[in-house]
């Protein structure tokens, strides 16, 4: 991707077999038909994280411009990756996750690895969450994935009860309701296993991945579904500490707070149905 360091527009793009390739195809759409208020030329400096190949492909462009090279910016990886998710028919939000955002979502995905509460709650279980992001309560509906030997995970559905779309076997993710899918490398799109190293993950046989339910269809998810996903694993993850007598007893309340990124309070409460 050619991006306009003025106006963060993408300028051009390309997806090819070879990083010379790429770089070639996307550059000569930059330089040729450029998005408004861009005009026609060759750029003032190019920067970039792959010099070696732009230098070589500026060369052949005729570009004597300087190139300088700097270390990757997740952010910027992160466009990748969405375009990505949209050239594979998953929607994009509108408000997606910041890189505080991904970091944290990250750590709680690898305590939730860690902690395995699928050994513990069969996929039959359902609790009942409440999450409160800036003192806005959702209420859902939790199932921990895993025991039945299906992809681990968890899975929040709006409201209190799981769709029956879900419990007669549909495929197709339902509206407002939220994904995580811990699986190897190979089953995961590759954008999901490329942000999850970018933003520290420690595991490389096991990703993370997450989808969010829309009324058109499959989506990456948003800022606001980051901070959902944070709360419910700290809250099952919480009450899964608990003596497994006491966790499992209908009425059994168990509440706490996490501090989102940019000091955005957020609390939760959780009970098994």
């Amino acid at each position: 991707m050619v991006l306009s360091a003025g106006t963060a527009l993408i300028l051009g793009q390309s997806l090819s077999p070879t990083i010379s390739r790429a770089i070639a195809e996307a550059a000569t759409v930059a330089l040729t038909r450029p998005v408004p208020p861009s005009e026609p030329g060759p750029p003032a400096q190019i920067v970039t994280t792959e010099a070696e190949h732009v230098r070589g492909v500026a060369s052949d462009l005729g570009l004597d411009v300087p190139v300088v090279e700097i270390a990757p910016i997740s952010e910027a990886e992160d466009i990748v990756d969405s375009l990505l998710g949209h050239l594979a028919g998953r929607r994009q939000p509108h408000e997606p996750p910041s890189g505080d955002d991904w970091r944290l979502l990250l750590d709680q995905c690898h305590a939730y690895l860690r902690a395995e509460p699928w050994q513990r709650w069969s996929d039959d279980a359902t609790f009942q969450l409440v999450v409160r992001t800036a003192a806005v309560p959702t209420r859902h509906t939790l199932v921990v994935m895993g025991a039945a030997g299906m992809v681990r995970g968890l899975a929040l559905y709006a409201g209190d009860g799981v769709p029956a779309s879900v419990l007669r076997g549909e495929p197709n993710l339902p509206e407002d309701a939220l994904v995580l899918m811990l699986d190897s490398a190979e089953e995961l799109p590759t954008e999901f296993s490329a942000k999850a190293w970018r933003y520290g993950w420690p595991v490389m046989d096991v990703v993370p991945g997450w989808l969010s339910g829309t009324a058109r269809g499959v989506a990456d998810i948003s800022r606001d579904d980051a901070h959902r996903l944070v709360l419910a694993i700290a809250a099952i993850l919480a009450h899964d500490a608990k003596d497994p007598a006491l966790a499992a007893r209908p009425g059994e309340v168990t509440t706490g707070r996490v501090e989102l990124p940019a000091r955005k309070p957020g609390g939760y409460s959780i009970s098994i149905s």
